[in-house]
């Protein structure tokens, strides 16, 4: 069962969250609009670097290759280099943890109002992200939980997506009092972040990917050409099943 957070106005911890926790977003006002993401914490970085994905200009070859020129399994494709000299991307992987606001979810009560609210909570991953994250970190779909586990020693939740419908009832509020609630939902994201640390460039965007030479692997056969390369994604976010409630009281005007 979600824990539920009462009286959660400027306090964003309690004694009732794990102390490792983010911070939970307070509920300081009656109008005041909540973030959809809480605080981020970082758990763990690492130097692992993702793979590009590489689609040439002039034929049907597409693939996944290492984004550092020259490296890569024997008998695989790749990228043997970027054009015009330029250098692989700068980034860190970091694995960071936050509280989602629950879609949904936020409601009032006013004074002498219970009430009973449905909301659906989907925590796991789909088939496609999966396979997708996988790729991109050089494993099989069915490794990649000890992969992310190895690489930052911490687990995250890889399991198949599942939605479940929650019904929660909500106590009214005693008398001059409006009570605002909603449910939060654990995350943990894998990000590949620049010095800056805001996400790296990432998505086809046209014309506008990066150039590269690569080497194609086709059975026993070996074709170099031109194509454009992109990271598919900068960010995989992992929702858990972990839920909690927050609610606030606040005098009714009058």
């Amino acid at each position: 069962m979600p824990v539920t957070l009462k009286n959660h106005t400027q306090d964003a911890n309690t004694e009732l969250l794990d102390e490792n926790f983010p911070p939970v977003p307070a509920i300081p006002s009656l109008n005041h609009k909540p973030p959809l993401e809480s605080e981020k914490i970082v758990l763990g970085t690492s130097s692992s670097r993702i793979k590009i994905w590489a689609d040439s200009d002039n034929s049907s070859m597409m693939d996944w290759v290492d984004d550092i020129p020259g490296s890569g399994d024997e008998g695989r494709s790749r990228l043997l280099q970027y054009w015009n000299g330029q250098p692989p991307a700068e980034y860190k992987l970091t694995h960071r943890q936050f509280w989602r606001q629950v879609d949904g979810s936020y409601t009032r009560l006013p004074e002498g109002n219970s009430k009973t609210i449905k909301y659906t909570k989907t925590f796991g991953i789909s088939a496609t992200d999966s396979e997708t994250i996988s790729a991109e970190l050089g494993v099989d779909a069915g490794s990649l939980k000890s992969k992310l586990s190895s690489t930052f020693s911490h687990s995250v939740t890889t399991s198949t997506q599942v939605s479940q419908e929650m019904t929660e009832s909500i106590e009214a509020p005693k008398a001059g009092k409006i009570r605002v609630w909603m449910a939060w939902q654990l995350c943990d994201e894998i990000v590949a972040l620049d010095r800056n640390g805001n996400l790296i460039a990432a998505g086809d965007q046209g014309s506008a990917n990066r150039r590269a030479d690569v080497s194609w692997m086709r059975g026993i056969f070996v074709a170099i050409s031109g194509a454009w390369v992109y990271y598919k994604s900068a960010r995989a976010v992992f929702p858990s099943d972990t839920i909690i409630n927050a609610q606030a009281d606040f005098d009714a005007v009058r």
